[in-house]
């Protein structure tokens, strides 16, 4: 589906145990939500859910390939990774709940450097950040299954937005 032909998130909107705060991005198999999680004694945590496109939830390939997505997920335990805290549904609906990070993503880091070379972000950030995405990419090439076989991971969507 289209970004521009689809309907304006109206949130905050409950979803199961969460609610959904703020849509922060849109791709062509999921979106991705700020999200909070409520408990007992005003007990809050924000986090990321990233939900599965409502048209996808039909297509088993498509679901096959986000459960892929969050066992691959699950499995990486790396500073430079988000952590992977849920699988699961919500009427239908495949979501995962993740670590959320505060922060700009890296594409808005690149343009604060270009428009404004003297700001605060300099070349030595985005360096940094470089080097800390491929040690993280580096935890999901090398990583084994249970049974201690390479899994040849290849991430397929670096870019600076993600």
């Amino acid at each position: 589906m289209d970004p521009a032909s689809r309907p304006a998130f109206q949130g905050p909107q409950p979803f199961g145990r969460y609610e959904l705060l703020v849509e922060m991005g849109f791709g062509g198999m999921a979106t991705l939500y700020l999200a909070r999680m409520s408990g007992p004694s005003n007990f809050e945590k924000l986090l990321a859910i990233k939900k599965i496109h409502e048209q996808l939830v039909a297509d088993p390939q498509m679901v096959e390939m986000f459960l892929d997505e969050a066992r691959i997920s699950a499995r990486i335990q790396h500073p430079n990774v988000v952590q992977m805290f849920e699988f699961d549904e919500v009427e239908g609906a495949h979501y995962m709940a993740m670590e959320y990070v505060h922060g700009h993503d890296f594409a808005a880091l690149l343009n604060a450097a270009q428009e404004n070379p003297e700001s605060a972000y300099h070349w030595g950030h985005a360096a940094r950040v470089v080097a800390d995405a491929a040690a993280g990419l580096h935890a999901a090439h090398e990583l084994c299954g249970a049974d201690g076989t390479h899994l040849n991971l290849v991430h397929r969507d670096v870019s600076p937005q993600n």
